[in-house]
């Protein structure tokens, strides 16, 4: 019964949940979107994350499963036996602008494990974005040390108003899209993962093309460190580089302790990242913060609260 009820959640999820994604950068300019990093500030929408995957920067990629996996890497779906539903909202210090969403990932049943995600951005300021973006994540695992992944996305964006350099805003953009993932496990607690974002080219600054992939250490139930790196083939006229690392510390079970670095080497943007957690066997409560080193110094602030169906149910 689990299977069609999941299917029934996740339409009901995506269509009572009017998505946003923002745009926590600055103006577009005028006519294309293929810029130098030499040209100062360019446009970024956050990307989709849970509050677990922000606290640990940019490193667990390989390790992600749950909720994190639906959003991050769809290929760790296999991994454990939960059925996570899971709601979060942040906001954002800088610019303003809260986010809202949920997630609802299926690990449980069958051979082909599902997911979907939702969130909303409502900004505010020059410099804000509305919008719709949906998820829908699938994986597989190939015996136990193979899993492939394929999630779809949708995305609509509108900005708020006219740039502050006089250049039109984008009115609105509206990308279909798609990622996979390959992870391996070739020995125990040692995950090797390929990872690919929005793979159809869309010459769109918030949907960039982005190849790379992700080497996490687990040990037990204990701690998790790791290692990420991604090749930004769209954005500027050159490829740029997204790089970063975690970890992550248990305590008793149920008290997560998480820090990462996260470098956006094309816009020279850098953050460090810090998250809190108390997960019991079916709730779980999570706090994660990415503060942003520099002149803009951005924050982003971000809470979830997670319930969890199953027998064997995991961090």
């Amino acid at each position: 019964m689990r299977r069609p009820l999941l299917a029934l959640a996740g339409l009901l999820h995506a269509a009572s949940l009017p998505a946003v994604v923002s745009a926590q950068a600055n103006e577009l300019p005028p006519g294309g979107t293929l810029l130098d990093p030499r040209d100062g500030d360019v446009p970024r929408a956050e990307d989709l994350e849970t509050a677990r995957s922000v606290g640990t920067g940019m490193g667990l990629r390989a390790g992600v499963f749950g909720p994190s996996a639906v959003v991050l890497n769809a290929a760790n779906l296999p991994l454990g036996q939960q059925y996570h539903v899971e709601a979060f909202a942040g906001y954002a210090g800088r610019d303003g602008g809260f986010q809202f969403g949920s997630v609802i990932s299926d690990s449980s049943t069958g051979k082909l494990r599902a997911g979907f995600a939702s969130r909303g951005i409502f900004g505010q300021g020059e410099r804000g974005y509305r919008g719709n973006e949906h998820l829908m994540a699938l994986g597989m695992g190939v015996g136990e040390t193979i899993g492939i992944g394929l999630t779809g996305r949708y995305l609509r964006l509108k900005s708020l108003d006219d740039t502050s350099d006089g250049y039109p805003a984008d009115p609105e953009a509206r990308i279909l899209d798609f990622d996979a993932s390959l992870r391996v496990t070739p020995t125990e607690g040692l995950h090797v993962a390929a990872l690919g974002y929005n793979l159809v080219p869309t010459d769109s600054l918030f949907a960039p093309t982005r190849l790379g992939g992700s080497v996490v250490y687990q040990y037990e139930t204990k701690l998790q460190v790791g290692f990420d790196t991604l090749a930004d083939l769209t954005t500027f006229r050159s490829t740029t580089w997204l790089l970063g690392g975690g970890l992550e510390g248990w305590l008793r079970d149920k008290y997560a302790l998480r820090a990462g670095y996260r470098g956006d080497l094309g816009r020279g943007v850098h953050a460090i990242t810090f998250g809190l957690g108390y997960v019991e066997p079916r709730f779980g409560v999570e706090l994660s913060l990415r503060q942003e080193l520099g002149p803009d110094r951005q924050s982003l602030l971000l809470i979830s609260a997670r319930y969890t169906l199953a027998e064997d149910a995991a961090q």
